[in-house]
């Protein structure tokens, strides 16, 4: 008598919705990250132009502290919270998606979305 050996679903859809996440996020992360440094180097440039306009001279490192740093810094925080944002928009979508596919419950998958939302 020989017992068939079945493969349970669910880790492979579990882990399919991770990548799915990760990859979203990856892509927001990076094209923030690139906004907030070409925002940081315009930032920078307008506060040095800014305090040589109004002060006659400039302090470039706290110039560029401020011109570049807070722009790149909101620019993170923004990643973070447009990456999960988009995550929880696409959830629905792969939940169902994955659920067909892997002939797994969507009630069993969908803890594992919000937790990567």
């Amino acid at each position: 008598m020989s017992e068939r050996l079945t493969i349970d679903d669910e880790p492979i859809a579990i882990a399919e919705l991770g990548r799915r996440a990760s990859r979203l996020r990856t892509q927001v992360n990076v094209a923030c990250a690139i906004a907030g440094v070409l925002g940081g180097a315009a930032g920078a440039f307008a506060v040095i132009a800014l305090a040589l306009a109004l002060l006659g001279e400039a302090e470039i490192g706290l110039c560029v502290a401020l011109g570049f740093g807070l722009p790149f810094l909101a620019s993170l925080l923004l990643a973070r919270k447009l990456g999960r944002l988009l995550v929880r928009r696409r959830a629905g979508e792969w939940l169902d998606e994955l659920a067909a596919r892997h002939r797994v419950d969507r009630a069993k998958l969908a803890p594992m979305a919000e937790l990567w939302s």
